[in-house]
């Protein structure tokens, strides 16, 4: 009798234990990576909240989290209640799980950071992005400062700036004209080059490729070539030139003075283009005291303000738009040192 309940009490205490441990890991890791990116999309809101209200700029970084699990099993036995037939044996079983986390929060400062954050994007980092499928004229709206058209010996430049009204809508209407390239799957994005183009350039021969190439090598690192040609899709409206890409910090910036002067405004796509999929007013939408219209995932308040994403039942763009600068300032600390600055230690 006595050994049947001991077998009985080892097996259920294997069994608690193996079940315990590994669901107690799921939920923490779980939990833990939905606080993390909560965190960052709150704190990357912030410094768009902040520069709207023409305040300095900070990040955070969570440098480590390192949680210790205590798991523990009691077991005995008692008389069972049979009544006056007591003679048995019940056993009992008790478990617990304590929770030890230890979470170091850095903040991203310093030479380094503050050089990669004001530095131009690479465009080798918008190229990954665009052939990955994202929308280039939501992806080319956030991160192009200007448009450079070159028209034989002569270049005009068109700034990506509201207030500029005379060049802001030329800027938004060629980029819309690339969407439209995309839309009809005519896109071509050169890894190599850094060139956009409506054409195949492995087609081209062997003496247009030799030029081809001598024109890309003249760009920058910060410099997006475009060749749109009249002879394939999209040429209805023919664009050879560049865009210049801005910092990260000027993104933030851009985003966060969409008001006053720099209020993005409505900019219909140029006669000789196609109907769009999609031409939003703003290139991300972020809305101050309007809650009745804000997206519920992310909103903070700053100085007595709200400050939430607008939310929209018919499109993702703003959520996407958000999606993108949040993959931007990934790889704007991901070469960071960890142990760049003092760490903030939280044992719980």
């Amino acid at each position: 009798m006595k050994r049947a309940v001991r077998r009985w009490l080892l097996s259920g205490c294997i069994l608690l234990s193996g079940c315990m441990s590994p669901v107690a890991l799921n939920q923490a890791v779980m939990a833990y990576d939905e606080a993390a990116s909560t965190a960052l999309s709150r704190q990357l809101l912030l410094n768009i909240a902040r520069a709207r209200q023409h305040l300095p700029m900070h990040f955070t970084a969570i440098a480590n989290i390192a949680a210790t699990f205590n798991f523990q099993f009691n077991a005995g036995v008692s008389p069972a209640l049979t009544g006056n037939q007591g003679g048995l044996l019940a056993p009992l079983l008790g478990t617990s799980v304590a929770e030890n986390p230890t979470i170091s929060i850095m903040p991203v400062e310093g030479e380094e950071f503050t050089r990669r954050f004001l530095t131009p994007l690479g465009s080798d980092r918008i190229i990954l992005l665009l052939r990955q499928g994202y929308d280039v004229d939501m992806l080319l709206r956030l991160v192009a400062s200007e448009l450079h058209l070159e028209t034989g010996d002569t270049e005009q430049i068109y700034h990506n700036r509201p207030k500029i009204r005379t060049e802001y809508p030329v800027f938004r209407q060629a980029v819309l004209h690339l969407s439209t390239i995309q839309d009809r799957n005519a896109l071509h994005v050169d890894p190599l080059t850094a060139i956009l183009t409506n054409y195949d350039p492995a087609q081209l021969t062997q003496n247009q490729r030799t030029a081809w190439n001598d024109w890309a090598r003249t760009g920058n690192s910060d410099e997006i070539r475009l060749d749109i040609r009249a002879e394939y899709p999209g040429g209805e409206y023919p664009i050879r030139g560049y865009l210049r890409l801005r910092s990260f910090y000027s993104l933030l910036n851009f985003v966060g003075g969409d008001t006053g002067e720099e209020q993005e405004y409505p900019v219909g796509p140029d006669a000789r283009s196609p109907d769009a999929s999609e031409n939003p007013v703003h290139a991300l939408a972020v809305l101050e005291d309007h809650g009745e219209d804000c997206d519920p995932e992310v909103g903070i308040r700053l100085n007595g303000h709200q400050y939430c994403l607008a939310r929209s039942r018919t499109s993702f763009w703003n959520r996407e738009a958000f999606r993108v600068i949040h993959q931007l300032l990934q790889m704007t600390v991901t070469h960071l040192p960890r142990d760049a600055g003092p760490n903030i230690t939280i044992a719980k």
